[in-house]
């Protein structure tokens, strides 16, 4: 009987090491993928949307959001390193959802994040990632050029909804738009035309 459970503990014990790997394992690559547009677009919407959850959830949620932008940070820092800067790119940061009364609801709905980079060239326009999550999982993503430079002030205040109402009003955006939006244009183009 000593030995079967011997046995079993040894088992137990290599399990639980082979879990502990799994684990890490699942975690840097969670890390590599919160520093993409994508990722770091969706693990600030997690964070955002934490709210009745309980606090630490919420303080987790937070962390895995700032290590994504802190990875996106270093890989843009690298990049730039070995080949230069080049003209639109930048630190990585993603949008927050922003408080619109009007907009809100049907990006949260309809799962709509965006990123853009932050220039250090201050004569470039900024360039933004829109990213929409429909029901089944498929992804529509779009760039835009924001039309100017998003400084560090701008960045502290920029917010989807005022993305998208910029976007609009820009010349030439109002098609690639409703090609984002797709089947869910309907729920946005009431807050968004005049």
């Amino acid at each position: 009987m000593t030995d079967a459970f011997t046995a079993l503990c040894r088992q137990r014990t290599d399990l639980e090491a082979r879990l502990d790997s799994a684990r890490q394992v699942l975690d840097d690559r969670s890390g590599a993928y919160n520093a993409t547009t994508d990722g770091l677009a969706e693990a600030l919407r997690r964070w955002e949307t934490s709210t009745g959850q309980p606090p630490a959830e919420q303080r987790a949620l937070q962390e895995q959001y700032l290590n994504g932008e802190r990875a996106a940070a270093t890989e843009y820092a690298t990049r730039a390193r070995r080949w230069g800067a080049q003209p639109h790119d930048g630190p990585l940061h993603a949008l927050p959802c922003g408080d619109d009364p009007q907009l809100t609801a049907p990006i949260l709905r309809h799962r709509l994040m965006g990123t853009f980079r932050l220039s250090p060239d201050p004569d470039t326009s900024s360039r933004l990632t829109l990213l929409r999550v429909a029901d089944d999982g498929t992804r529509t993503r779009r760039t835009f050029d924001y039309g100017s430079h998003i400084d560090a002030k701008l960045r502290d205040e920029l917010t989807l909804a005022t993305v998208l109402r910029h976007l609009m009003r820009a010349a030439g955006n109002h098609e690639r738009m409703l090609a984002l939006l797709g089947e869910t244009a309907g729920h946005f183009m009431p807050a968004l035309t005049p």
